[in-house]
């Protein structure tokens, strides 16, 4: 069975809605169908999904080859932070919920960018779009 992420770009308001209530967090990061009205929040523009079983095998490769290091989380801490490896981005003690505030979110799109990881996968430009409209992303590993 494969790991997916899923990423959702919100605004900062709803972030701290999303915070407080873990209805309005699992309808963001799970309920792909929500018919819940979530301030301007759109699931087919605001969120994202990517097999990231596949991602991390991509990153350890480009690791090892381009970076001679043997963890990916070390030589593309950037990636690493944008898909939930990051402790200090950690929701739950299980690490399947992660945050990035609007200010995480364009370091994380500058570090994607010097990475390499923007030119050829999906997950870039949906952090692009998130720094360039000023909004927080919430992501979920399942």
């Amino acid at each position: 069975m494969s790991m997916w992420l899923t990423l959702v770009k919100v605004d900062p308001s709803v972030l701290g809605r999303a915070l407080e209530s873990p209805d309005v967090l699992q309808s963001l990061v799970e309920d792909a169908d929500s018919d819940e009205d979530i301030d301007g929040f759109r699931p087919d523009a605001d969120r994202h999904d990517e097999d990231l079983d596949s991602l991390i095998h991509i990153a350890e490769g480009r690791a090892e080859v381009e970076e001679g290091l043997a963890d990916w989380v070390v030589a593309y801490r950037y990636l690493a932070k944008a898909t939930g490896f990051d402790p200090d981005s950690a929701l739950d003690a299980d690490d399947h919920l992660f945050v990035l505030n609007p200010a995480d979110v364009r370091e994380v799109t500058a570090g994607l960018t010097t990475e390499g990881w923007t030119r050829f996968l999906d997950l870039g430009p949906f952090f692009v779009a998130a720094a360039r409209e000023g909004k927080s992303v919430l992501g979920s590993v399942s």
